[in-house]
C-alpha cells in the first residue's frame, strides 16, 4: 500500500502503528532471516535496521504533531441585575400599593408579596401554585422596594431583572408546569356578537386600548377580541380565552357590578353583562393554562 507523502499527517495514529508493526514483525523478520534468498551483508543489515526502527518511531512522531482542535466557548452571557436596590417591608400604616415598571426601575409600594410575583411574572393569582401561607397574608407580607438599572427602558428586560432581585434577595425557586385548571371560554352568543365596528381612522387595525373607567367600566376603541378576553380575565374569577373567531376591530362600553359593590347596586354581574351589552359568552370550561410552582421562598435578606 502506498501513501502519497501529502497525506501521511491525516492518518490515524492507530493506522501508522499497525502499519509499522506489519513492516517490522514480517516483512523485516523474513528478509533479515533471508527468507527471500538475497543474501545481506553487513551494511544492507545496519540500513534495514534503521528503516526498521524509523518505521516504528513514525506513527508516534507523526501522533505527536497531531494535536486536537479547541473549540472556542464563549463566555457565558451575564445575569441582569439592577445596579442597586433596596426591599423593605411596608409601613403598617401606608394606605395603598401598587408595582410599576418606569424607564430604568422598579417601584413597589406597600404591596403584597404574593400580588409582588404576579406583577413581575405577569400572571394572575390562580397560575401560582405552592404559595406558602405567609407570601398570601397581605396584612403582613407586604413590601416597598426600589430598583435601579441606568439605560434600561425596555420593560421585558427590567421584568427579568425583577425576577432575578426576586431570586436573591427572597431565595424564590420556581418552576413552570400546565395544568388543566377552569377557564371561561369568551364566545358569540345566541343572537350574535353586540358591539359596533371601530371606523377606519387610518390607524391599524385592533391597536387601540382598553381603559378602566371606574369599578365596573371598561371602555374601549378600535381593539380586538383577544384584547378583551386579557382584559377580563383581571376581573373574572378565572382565565378568558378567546374562541369567538371574530376578526373586526371593535369599539364597546361594558357596565357591571364589581363583586364588592354595594347592595343598592342594580347593574348585572360581569357574565351576564358581557352577554347582554356585547352578545358574547363566558361558557365555563377546563383548559390547559401555565402556572407557576413555587418551591422554595425566604423572607427577604437585609439590605
Amino acid at each position: 500500500m502506498e501513501i502519497p507523502p501529502e497525506d501521511i499527517y491525516g492518518l490515524p495514529e492507530k493506522f501508522m502503528t499497525n502499519l509499522a508493526k506489519d513492516i517490522s514483525s514480517s516483512r523485516i523478520e523474513g528478509i533479515m532471516a533471508n527468507r527471500f534468498g538475497r543474501r545481506l551483508d553487513f551494511g544492507n543489515r545496519l540500513l534495514l535496521a534503521t528503516v526498521a526502527t524509523l518505521a516504528v518511531a513514525a506513527p508516534i512522531a507523526v501522533g505527536g504533531m497531531i494535536t486536537p482542535r479547541v473549540q472556542a466557548q464563549s463566555p457565558p452571557a451575564a445575569r441582569p441585575v439592577f445596579d442597586v436596590a433596596s426591599v423593605r417591608p411596608s409601613d403598617p400604616n401606608e394606605r395603598g400599593d401598587w408595582v410599576h415598571f418606569p424607564p430604568g426601575r422598579l417601584e413597589v409600594r406597600n404591596a403584597p408579596l404574593i400580588f409582588v410575583i404576579q406583577q413581575i411574572y405577569g400572571v394572575r393569582d390562580f397560575q401560582i401554585v405552592g404559595a406558602p401561607k405567609w407570601i398570601v397574608d397581605r396584612n403582613t407580607a407586604r413590601f416597598d422596594i426600589n430598583a435601579k438599572a441606568e439605560g434600561v427602558t425596555d420593560e421585558g428586560h427590567l421584568r427579568l431583572m425583577a425576577q432575578n432581585l426576586l431570586e436573591d434577595r427572597f431565595r424564590l425557586k420556581l418552576h413552570r408546569e400546565t395544568r388543566d385548571l377552569p377557564v371561561y371560554l369568551l364566545t358569540q352568543a345566541k343572537n350574535g356578537v353586540r358591539v359596533k365596528v371601530a371606523p377606519d381612522d387610518g390607524s391599524p387595525r385592533g391597536s387601540g386600548a382598553i381603559e378602566f373607567v371606574v369599578p365596573g367600566q371598561l371602555q374601549g376603541e378600535n381593539v380586538a377580541m383577544d384584547q378583551l378576553a386579557k382584559v377580563l380575565s383581571r376581573y373574572a374569577d378565572r382565565p378568558v380565552l378567546n374562541k369567538t373567531n371574530y376578526t373586526e376591530a371593535f369599539t364597546f362600553n361594558l357596565e357591571w357590578a364589581p363583586d364588592d359593590s354595594q347592595p343598592d347596586d342594580v347593574r348585572p354581574s360581569l357574565l351576564a353583562a358581557v352577554q347582554k351589552q356585547m352578545g358574547l359568552k363566558l361558557d365555563p370550561r377546563k383548559a390547559p393554562i401555565d402556572v407557576l410552582v413555587i418551591d422554595r421562598i425566604e423572607r427577604p435578606s437585609e439590605n
